[in-house]
């Protein structure tokens, strides 16, 4: 968006110490692009998300050429009363503006939804690593004749009645109420016959 700020500017600017400015404007904000680009594409993970990468790049490389020709109208229109790079700007550089941002936007949700599955299977998961966890911490805790856990469970996590879902409260059980009880669960079935065990 920024890019099309400024390029917008050049073709705003009456004089040609302006229209250099804008332009290098231009370049630092192509440059910030590209090296994004590169990160971007070093963490891409499926052929799915490839495919919608290279769709942005071939967009973006074509938004970038026609870029170029509207700086050459913007200066062309220098002293005219024609306005050739805002025809230019509407008819051609907008279209294909367009295209970059459905592509972006593509690819946007494509990332979203593999969020959203990474965190359900984060979640199971986390159930699976709570047993081994309990089985640690309650073999550990065995001093002599005595056991003891003490319990800090606790989630921080916002809401309110709006926002409250059936998401929040089996989040808040798992950790308030299933990791204790899975926790002296534990810890009863390894206290020796004439050991006494403690939770806190």
């Amino acid at each position: 968006a920024m890019y099309r700020v400024v390029m917008r500017a050049h073709a705003m600017e009456v004089t040609k110490e302006g229209k250099a400015n804008q332009e290098k404007r231009l370049a630092t904000i192509s440059d910030l692009i590209d090296q994004t680009r590169r990160r971007y594409e070093a963490m891409i993970s499926s052929p799915e998300e490839r495919a919608l990468y290279q769709e942005v790049g071939k967009e973006w490389d074509a938004y970038a050429a026609a870029t170029k020709k509207a700086v050459e109208l913007s200066y062309a229109d220098m002293g005219k009363t024609t306005n050739e790079v805002g025809d230019y700007l509407t008819k051609v550089l907008g279209p294909i503006g367009g295209r970059v941002d459905a592509a972006l936007q593509r690819d946007i949700e494509l990332n979203t939804k593999s969020a959203d599955q990474s965190t359900r299977d984060a979640e199971s998961t986390y159930d699976s690593a709570l047993y081994i966890v309990v089985a640690i911490l309650s073999a550990a805790v065995i001093v002599g004749d005595r056991c003891k856990i003490e319990n800090n469970a606790s989630l921080f996590e916002q809401d309110d009645a709006a926002t409250f879902s059936s998401e929040h409260l089996v989040s808040a059980m798992r950790t308030n109420v299933a990791a204790p009880v899975l926790l002296a669960q534990a810890l009863h079935a390894q206290l020796p016959p004439d050991a006494r065990g403690v939770v806190i």
